[in-house]
């Protein structure tokens, strides 16, 4: 069987590859202490099982994420490689738009990209053309990017402003290339999808995974599989999953978690879901408080401020001291308070001792797929994750519902609205209208009595010239008698 020793100056015990699976498995398959077991287990996983790691999660991830393996999605993405032949990395920028010409594009359309052939001398070059196709939506890198160049694909993430899916598998990122792409994904708001399996990612990077997630970021897929996190990093995660309001489906295949570190995950889920563990009951039910005090007046002193020593004067005209007094009660001289070294917390405040602010409470309820083959977890463990990720499901379906029920009703009461402004605009026009024909309709009429004789007063009635009556004909003018001779 295959054996490695572990350098250990006090303690060199020798594992066997396909023996322990955590901490707790070495400690007795070795015979040596837990603090032993625990110092050595992660390094040993990562020295000596990195390859079989790499090697049977390339063979599941065939089955978990088909993005280069399936045909059918394969002929979605435009496919580079940089080092098919010398140079390529170079002119990335023709390659590219030739290809997406090829596929039939137009430089409008969201595009897929895949580029192969990423290592420590291309990988510069390949984000700095790649930032030139800013409607990139979905981006796969790979497969050699080290630690040392995860800075550039920080910038490349800063610089896409529609990438939602951002595919990093199988690099050589580890804790510190890691750390800078989480620093780079916080200022980027449009990635929910990411994945980092198979990316040396060490117990240690489980704090800055978790700083990362309890952002609620608007990520709702992550693939951690085929990593090292182990009982630890596990553990620092749930912690961050613990806020995380988005996160819908989360891959932890083969990263040696053990049942604790699945404890650590089912109990994190439980607490969202108020489920109670016997062998694990909360400390406490009461919720927390927060601090009520009025914040301090500029001119007021610290709440902290050492008071003046009070003294009075009795009848014998000595001077009384309190406690801090030499002499006893006679308190003759007063003696100076020691100063004791105290530290200061600046959400603690210092008159009732309550944090000023409290931390999110909102718990996660939306982890609706979770991932923990390989782990070495009990059949308990997984029916019990089963079920918690089915009830997330079915909270999630009910409020999408009441979500498509809001958006119903809030179309409902916009149709409502146009419906009564549009009412209310043809109300407005009617009575325009009437008015403008009741304005125009007396204008002509005073119009028509402004008409008047010359010379006459302006509205006088016209009259006619009176004459004879109609009914009395005038007489005809008779001729005088003709003379005869």
């Amino acid at each position: 069987k295959a054996t490695v020793s572990v350098l250990n100056w006090t303690c060199v015990p020798v594992f066997n590859m396909a023996g322990p699976n955590n901490a707790a498995e070495m400690e007795l398959l070795n015979n040596i202490t837990s603090a032993e077991a625990r110092k050595n287990f992660d390094r040993w996983f990562k020295e000596d099982r990195a390859k079989e790691i790499n090697d049977r999660w390339a063979i599941r991830r065939k089955f978990l994420d088909a993005k280069g393996d399936d045909p059918s999605l394969a002929s979605k993405y435009v496919l580079v490689d940089v080092l098919e032949n010398p140079g390529d990395h170079k002119k990335l920028t023709e390659i590219l738009t030739a290809q997406i010409e090829k596929k039939g594009h137009t430089p409008e359309d969201k595009i897929w990209v895949r580029i192969q052939g990423c290592n420590y001398v291309s990988t510069e070059a390949v984000c700095k053309d790649l930032v030139n196709f800013p409607n990139i939506e979905k981006l796969s890198l790979g497969d050699q990017i080290e630690a040392d160049d995860a800075g550039c694909v920080g910038g490349l993430i800063e610089a896409m402003p529609n990438l939602t899916a951002l595919d990093l598998a199988s690099n050589k990122l580890e804790t510190q290339g890691l750390q800078m792409v989480l620093e780079s994904l916080v200022k980027n708001k449009t990635i929910i999808d990411i994945d980092l399996s198979g990316c040396g990612i060490g117990h240690s990077c489980g704090k800055h995974l978790a700083k990362y997630i309890a952002e609620n970021t608007p990520l709702n897929r992550l693939l951690l599989n085929g990593n090292k996190l182990g009982i630890y990093g596990v553990q620092d995660l749930s912690k961050g999953l613990a806020t995380n309001t988005n996160l819908e489906t989360l891959g932890l295949f083969f990263n040696n978690m053990g049942e604790e570190g699945m404890n650590h995950l089912l109990n994190m889920l439980r607490e969202a879901h108020a489920i109670q563990d016997d062998d694990n009951p909360p400390e406490s039910t009461e919720p927390p408080k927060a601090c009520v005090c009025p914040p301090p007046a500029e001119d007021a002193p610290p709440a902290d401020a050492a008071k003046p020593d009070e003294k009075e004067e009795n009848g014998k005209g000595e001077i009384k001291g309190g406690e801090g007094t030499e002499g006893g009660a006679q308190g003759l001289v007063p003696t100076p308070p020691k100063e004791v070294a105290v530290a200061v917390d600046d959400n603690i405040c210092m008159t009732c001792a309550l944090p000023k602010k409290l931390p999110r409470t909102a718990k996660n309820t939306t982890l609706v797929s979770c991932e923990t083959a390989e782990n070495k977890n009990t059949p308990e463990q997984i029916s019990e994750l089963n079920a918690i990720c089915q009830l997330n499901a079915a909270e999630a379906q009910e409020r999408e519902l009441e979500k498509l029920r809001l958006e119903e009703l809030a179309k409902l009461e916009k149709l409502a609205q146009e419906k009564k402004e549009e009412e209310e605009r043809l109300a407005r026009e009617e009575a325009e209208r009437k008015a403008a024909a009741e304005a125009e309709k007396a204008a002509k009429a005073g119009a028509k009595k402004g008409a008047a004789k010359p010379g006459g007063k302006a509205g006088a009635k016209v009259t006619k010239p009176a004459g004879k009556p109609a009914g009395k004909p005038a007489a005809k003018a008779s001729l005088p008698p003709v003379k005869k001779r």
